[in-house]
């Protein structure tokens, strides 16, 4: 990305040009020189890229200019409305008269006069390749743009992991418990052996544990709090015994991590990482044998076969 900075400022070339240039999504020497298997990779993530460059304004200290380009910013804040309005409209509860043609055109002829405004005052209330004074509190709608292509991305995840689930026959928590926490813990994997591998193993342990913590308790809390408004009042917590299960094998694997580390003088060896992946294996063993094999009992009573790749309430 620095290189890529650089050499946009060096060139002085036409706002067209420079805009055209940072939207590539890759560089055309480096492509022609990767394996194929890299090149089929960098094709693939050519849609992402070009939408994350068109919606994420990126405020830096360390690029020059703070990431401040013109043209490129002008684009961003016309794309930002729009991002924004198809967010809305995507969500759950909105109501049915506002997905009527007259609606849509109104709000969409709202969006994009909101757009041209936007991108107007953008480029005329800067200079060149001068960042002007509000380019820093720009990074809180690059956060906040972020923030909404995160959600959306996570909201189809689960979506299509239901949808797998459902042609399947696969249970909810038998899939939040394998596919789910697979796809949304391999991030925080590969985050902590890099730190630990850079030297850095308190904090590499600290992040898995201090990750876990804000999932139970942020996840769980905030549950608590917006399920009585969002859902209903009292919100009802619907207790397996796949979520026993879970419950069990956390506790266990806390006590066993432990008394390892207590019995080899606060080290973790071999033996005490082959000692937490088999018992996580042993967890997706028994969580997929009560799925396929057990009968669960539900929050209010109802007894449902898992064999039958039921959906639970």
């Amino acid at each position: 990305a620095l290189k890529q900075y650089n050499r946009l400022l060096d060139e002085s070339d036409s706002p067209l040009s420079l805009l055209l240039q940072f939207m590539m999504p890759f560089d055309g020497k480096a492509f022609v020189e990767m394996p194929w298997y890299e090149m089929a990779y960098e094709i693939l993530k050519v849609p992402i890229v070009i939408f994350l460059k068109l919606t994420i304004p990126i405020v830096d200290q360390d690029l020059p200019n703070e990431g401040w380009i013109r043209p490129v910013v002008t684009l961003q804040m016309f794309c930002f409305p729009l991002l924004l309005t198809g967010f809305t409209l995507v969500q759950d509860g909105i109501p049915a008269f506002i997905y009527t043609p007259r609606v849509l055109m109104m709000i969409w002829g709202v969006t994009l006069m909101v757009s041209v405004t936007a991108a107007t005052l953008v480029w005329t209330m800067s200079i060149g390749d001068k960042a002007p004074s509000f380019w820093q509190w720009m990074g809180f709608v690059g956060f906040v743009a972020a923030l909404m292509t995160i959600y959306a991305t996570a909201k189809e995840i689960v979506n299509v992991i239901l949808a797998f689930g459902v042609v399947f026959e696969v249970g909810s928590l038998i899939l939040g418990v394998t596919i789910l926490a697979v796809g949304i813990g391999m991030q925080d994997l590969v985050t902590c052996v890099g730190v630990a591998r850079a030297g850095m193993a308190a904090m590499a342990a600290s992040a898995c544990i201090g990750c876990s913590m804000m999932n139970i308790f942020v996840g769980l809390g905030l549950s608590g709090i917006l399920g009585p408004i969002l859902v209903e009042s009292p919100y009802h917590l619907y207790i397996s015994v796949q979520l026993l299960c879970c419950l069990c094998f956390m506790l266990l694997s806390i006590l066993l991590a432990i008394l390892s580390m207590a019995t080899f003088n606060w080290h973790a060896g071999r033996f005490f990482g082959a000692t937490l992946v088999g018992l996580y294996v042993l967890f997706i063993i028994v969580s997929v044998l009560i799925d396929v094999f057990g009968a669960d009992v539900d929050g209010s009573g109802m007894l449902e076969d898992a064999s039958q790749g039921r959906r639970r309430r």
